[in-house]
């Protein structure tokens, strides 16, 4: 077997791109060629096929969302790097996997074998080396991609979010949305916030929300209920806002979702005001004095 690569997105009109079905049979002279785009065997949970003797085999990977092709059953994550045109000196290299309807994401080193030919891998992303200090704020890099949201995820982020970013946190998935406007009565009008998603998410539900900077309230009350989270995210501590869905409305599967979760969140943020009225608010005085 040839072990030639296309260093372009195969969707360019390429002949031997795979159609709808995934695996894509031609035949040039006696040669009969198979192409296998495996994220579509991933995510329509399609085996890959066995190759009969002599027929070659042509991979299709995505990565960064763009389509390439190999006829290298087993590159190197340098190799996959040098498809985009990237390398490990600038990039580092992850692998996203479906498993039994979980997620994983895990690194690939530049001298990793990648056995294109096993079920189960769904893409891969590559994140820049490149990091900034002191007064060049780390807001102003591009929004880091290290793992895949569904699509209505995505929709309702680039709808709702000026940026935000999906990151690995101490080994779990984790959504960071920046600048999420906080109602009147917090210390600060804005905070970040990190959502932790677990591997089989989107089949499992979402719980609680993480802040930062830590919030409190202006008028001195405490709120019940938060704690620091025991990891951080790029050097910051996050503040946990343990909140739960109840018996009488949990998690509805295929309904609740990502953007759902965060609108819940807002609803949180605004209810720790019903539940305790400010006490630095001119209303809440009022009625404190015909109370009295």
């Amino acid at each position: 077997m040839s072990t030639s690569d296309e260093r372009r997105p195969a969707q360019n009109g390429h002949s031997s791109q795979p159609d709808s079905v995934s695996a894509h049979v031609q035949t040039h002279g006696n040669q009969v060629v198979i192409t296998i785009d495996i994220a579509d065997h991933c995510r329509n949970d399609r085996p890959h096929p066995t190759p009969d003797p002599g027929q070659e085999v042509v991979y299709v990977l995505m990565i960064d969302g763009d389509k390439y092709k190999t006829t290298n059953s087993n590159p190197t994550g340098e190799e996959i790097l040098a498809l985009a045109g990237k390398n490990s000196r600038q990039y580092q290299l992850n692998q996203q996997r479906r498993e039994h309807g979980k997620v994983k994401v895990t690194r690939v080193k530049p001298t990793d074998k990648v056995d294109l030919a096993e079920w189960g891998i769904e893409m891969f992303m590559t994140l820049p080396l490149d990091n900034t200090e002191g007064a060049e704020s780390a807001i102003e890099l591009a929004p880091r991609r290290q793992f895949v949201l569904p699509e209505a995820d995505t929709e309702y982020l680039n709808g709702h979010a000026d940026r935000w970013e999906t990151l690995v946190v101490n080994g779990q998935m984790c959504l960071l949305m920046h600048g999420l406007g906080l109602p009147d009565g917090y210390t600060v009008s804005q905070v970040d916030v990190a959502v932790l998603l677990p591997s089989e998410y989107p089949r499992c539900a979402l719980d609680m929300v993480y802040v930062h900077p830590p919030v409190h309230r202006k008028d001195g009350q405490q709120i019940n209920n938060l704690a620091i989270a025991p990891w951080t995210i790029d050097g910051k501590a996050f503040q946990m806002w343990s909140r739960h869905r109840t018996g009488i409305n949990p998690w509805r599967m295929g309904v609740d979702n990502l953007g759902t979760h965060l609108e819940q969140a807002r609803l949180w943020f605004d209810q720790e005001f019903d539940k305790r009225p400010r006490l630095d608010h001119p209303v809440n005085h009022q009625a404190y004095a015909v109370r009295a």
